[in-house]
C-alpha cells in the first residue's frame, strides 16, 4: 500500500432522485438531505446504506436546508422566508414526523452543534444559541452575505462578492465573535464546515479545504493572501487513460525540437519527416480535475457522513469520496518583489549533513545566470551570475552540481560540502572522448552521469564528482555512447533523467514520447535497451525513489504508478493536480518543485483530510469496493 500522491481521492458519483437542479444540500452523520429547485421538495436518504434510497418528505416548500452533525436537528427555510424545524427525529426514524415553525424573515440558516447562524430577509447576519423559542441577535457586518456555515469554534460566511469571510474572536464566552476577515482571494460558490475544516467550491468548479482556519491560528492582522495560501485543492474525479488506435484529430503532439550540431540553434521540422512518425498513435489524455464551469455547485460535510459535492450543470451528479482525501497546494517560494529575474531551470537532490544525515536541497537557475540553493527548510543562499558562462540548465545529486550553458558545454561546481553548500568555483571538466560533442542536457545519478548531445545521442559515464582534494584531475574522462535502437527503430532523445538509485532511467524523445531504459542492474548499469512507455507525451520528467513524475505539453502533471526494479515501466498513469507548469523536479522522497510559465518557483505540498479517516467508507456500493491497500481504478 502506497501513501502520498499515489492513493486517495477516489470519488464515486450518484444520481439524484429528481430531474430538476438541486437548490440545497446538507449532510449529517446519518442522512443526506436535498432540496429540489423549482418545486421546493425535500428528499433524504441514509448515508450508511449500501445504496442511496431517496425518500420524499412533504409538508413544506423549501428553499434551503441545514442539519446538525448528528442529524438530530434539521432546519428548513421555506419560500416564504420562514424557518422550520423537524420534530420527532429518532435513531429509528431519522426523517422525523412533523415540521414546526421557529421564526420569520430568514433567507439562510446554518445549524452548528450548539448555535444557529442565519441571514435575514433584510441581509443582516443573525446569531442564536439552541433554545426554544429561538431568539436571534444581529451580528454587525459591513459586507452583505449570501451563505453562512458554522461549527461551535469556527464560522465563515460567503459574501455577495464570492469571497469567504471568517468570523474572528469566537470564544466560549463570546460565541458570536468580534469581526469578519477575508480568507480567500479566489471566488467561491459554496462553503461548508466539518469540525475545524472549511470546505469550498470555487466558481470555476474546483474543490478546496482549509484546515488552518482554527481559532488559535487566526489573528486579526492576517492578510487575505496569507489565508489564501492555506487552501488545499482536491482532485474530484479522473478519467481512465486509454491508448488510441489512431491519431487523434483534435490534438496533435507538439512538434519535436531538432538540434543541429553545427550551430546552437533549434529548428522545427515537419512531423512527417521525423523517424517513425507514421507510427505515432498516442494522444494526450484529458482529465476532469474540476466540476463543470457553472456557478451553482454545492458542498456539504460531516464527521461520519464524509464530504459530498454536487455538480452544478446539466444532469447533476452527487460525488462522495470513498477513500481518504488528499489536498494539494503549490506554495510560492519567493514573493514577486523578491524574485527579480525569472527562474528557468530547477533540480532537486540531497546533501550529506552531520553524522551522515541527508537533507534535501534544491538548486534553481535564474534567467540572468544567478543560482539559488534552498535547503530542506527553504532557507536560501545564492551564487551571483558568472558573465563568462551563460547557463541554461542544472542537475544535482549528493554533493554534486552539473550545469549546461547556452554554448552546450558542461560545468561542475567544485567542493560542495555540507559546510560549504555553495561550493568554491566553476570547473570545466575533462570530457574525454565526448570532447567536441555539444551537450543539450545532463542528469546526475548517485554514481553516474547521463547526457544527451545536440544530435539526440545518449552518453553515460560512471562517477559524478571528482575528489575534493584533487578536483581537476580525478574525474574520469571516459563516456559510453548508448545505442538508440528501440524495437528496430532509431530513437533520438532530448532529455534523459536518472533516479536516485541509478536503476531508474527515463527519457523523452525528440517527438515527446516517453521511454525507459530496461535491464539496468547493479552489475550491468548501462542497461539493455530502450522501451516505449505508452499513453503519454512529455516535455519534462522527474524521478524520486518511489515515483515517476511527468509534465505533458499542456503543462499538466502525471504520475506513473507501479514502478519498481522488477517492473521499471510501471502500470498506468494517474493525473496530479498542477497546471501551466514549464519545469519540474522532485526530491528523492517525493516533494515536487516546479517553475510555471511566468518563471515563478513553487513547492508542492500535500495535506490529508483527517476527519475523513474516522470512517473507512460510509457508503460502500457493491460495484465500488474499497479494500485497504488497493486503489479504485
Amino acid at each position: 500500500s502506497s501513501t502520498g500522491p499515489t492513493s486517495g481521492n477516489n470519488w464515486a458519483s450518484y444520481r439524484l432522485p429528481f430531474s430538476q437542479s438541486t437548490k440545497s444540500l446538507s449532510v449529517s452523520d446519518i442522512a443526506i438531505w436535498a432540496v429540489e429547485e423549482g418545486k421546493g421538495s425535500v428528499y433524504w436518504c441514509r448515508t450508511k446504506s449500501t445504496t442511496l434510497n431517496w425518500q420524499r418528505v412533504g409538508g413544506v416548500t423549501a428553499e434551503q436546508i441545514s442539519t446538525s452533525y448528528n442529524g438530530h436537528l434539521i432546519l428548513v427555510v421555506s419560500r416564504e422566508n420562514q424557518l422550520f424545524t423537524r420534530r420527532g427525529i429518532t435513531d429509528d426514524n431519522p426523517s422525523g414526523r412533523t415540521w414546526h415553525k421557529l421564526h420569520d424573515g430568514i433567507t439562510y440558516i446554518s445549524c452548528g452543534p450548539t448555535t444557529f447562524w442565519a441571514i435575514s430577509f433584510t441581509g443582516d447576519v443573525l446569531f442564536s444559541n439552541h433554545a426554544d423559542p429561538v431568539t436571534f441577535k444581529v451580528v454587525p457586518s459591513v459586507v452583505r452575505y449570501k451563505q453562512i456555515a458554522s461549527s461551535d469554534s469556527i464560522t465563515v460566511a460567503l459574501g455577495m462578492d464570492s469571497i469567504v469571510y471568517l468570523r474572528t474572536g469566537i470564544t466560549a464566552v463570546n460565541m458570536s465573535g468580534v469581526a469578519w476577515k477575508p480568507v480567500t482571494q479566489f471566488e467561491v460558490s459554496n462553503v461548508s464546515i466539518c469540525l475545524s475544516t472549511v470546505w469550498a467550491v470555487s466558481t470555476e468548479g474546483r474543490v478546496y479545504f482549509n484546515p488552518e482556519l482554527k481559532l488559535s491560528r487566526v489573528t486579526s492582522t492576517r492578510t487575505a493572501l496569507e489565508a489564501d495560501q492555506s487552501w488545499f485543492q482536491v482532485m474530484l474525479r479522473r478519467e481512465q487513460l486509454k491508448e488510441t488506435s489512431k491519431r487523434n484529430s483534435s490534438y496533435m503532439p507538439r512538434l519535436p525540437l531538432l538540434f543541429t550540431h553545427t550551430a546552437h540553434h533549434m529548428v522545427w521540422p515537419s512531423l512527417s519527416r521525423m523517424p517513425g512518425s507514421s507510427k505515432l498513435s498516442y494522444c494526450l489524455p484529458t482529465y476532469s480535475l474540476a466540476l463543470d464551469y457553472e456557478n451553482n455547485h454545492l458542498i456539504s460535510s460531516s464527521i461520519m457522513g464524509g464530504v459530498w459535492v454536487l455538480s452544478g450543470s446539466g444532469t447533476q451528479k452527487l460525488y462522495h469520496c470513498n477513500s481518504h482525501i488528499i489536498g494539494v497546494k503549490y506554495l510560492p517560494i519567493l514573493e514577486p518583489d523578491e524574485m527579480g529575474s525569472p527562474f528557468v531551470s530547477v533540480s532537486a537532490g540531497y546533501a550529506a549533513g552531520d553524522q551522515g544525515v541527508r537533507s534535501d536541497h534544491i538548486w534553481a537557475l535564474k534567467a540572468n545566470g544567478g543560482l539559488v540553493c534552498f535547503d530542506s527548510t527553504r532557507k536560501r543562499s545564492s551564487i551571483p551570475p558568472d558573465r563568462s558562462m551563460e547557463m541554461k540548465s542544472v542537475s544535482t545529486c549528493e554533493n554534486c552540481l552539473w550545469c549546461c550553458d547556452l554554448g552546450n558545454k558542461c560545468w561542475i561546481r567544485s567542493q560542495i560540502t555540507s559546510n560549504s553548500p555553495l561550493g568554491v568555483k566553476w570547473i570545466a571538466p575533462d570530457m574525454g572522448n565526448l570532447e567536441g560533442e555539444l551537450i543539450h542536457s545532463i542528469s546526475c545519478g548517485l554514481l553516474s552521469i547521463w547526457a544527451v548531445s545536440t544530435k539526440g545521442e545518449v552518453w553515460l559515464r560512471f562517477g559524478n564528482s571528482p575528489s575534493l582534494h584533487n578536483f581537476e584531475k580525478t574525474l574520469s574522462p571516459v563516456w559510453l555512447r548508448l545505442s538508440s535502437d528501440c524495437g528496430g527503430e532509431s530513437v533520438l532523445m532530448k532529455q534523459v533523467i536518472v533516479g536516485p538509485g541509478d536503476w531508474k532511467v527515463w527519457a523523452i524523445s525528440l517527438d515527446n514520447r516517453v521511454y525507459i531504459r530496461k535491464g539496468i542492474t547493479r552489475y550491468f548499469p548501462i542497461g539493455e535497451k530502450w522501451e516505449l512507455v505508452p499513453d503519454m507525451l512529455a516535455i519534462e520528467i522527474a524521478l524520486s525513489v518511489y515515483h515517476v513524475w511527468v509534465l505533458d505539453p499542456t503543462g499538466s502533471v502525471h504520475l506513473r504508478l507501479g514502478v519498481s526494479q522488477i517492473n521499471p515501466a510501471g502500470n498506468y498513469w494517474k493525473p496530479v493536480l498542477g497546471r501551466n507548469l514549464k519545469k519540474i523536479t522532485v526530491t528523492p522522497y517525493g516533494q515536487l518543485w516546479c517553475i510555471d510559465e511566468k518563471g515563478e518557483l513553487f513547492c508542492r505540498l500535500e495535506k490529508n483530510y483527517l476527519e475523513n479517516d474516522l470512517v473507512s467508507s460510509c457508503v460502500s456500493l457493491a460495484n465500488n469496493p474499497q479494500v485497504p491497500g488497493w486503489e479504485v481504478l
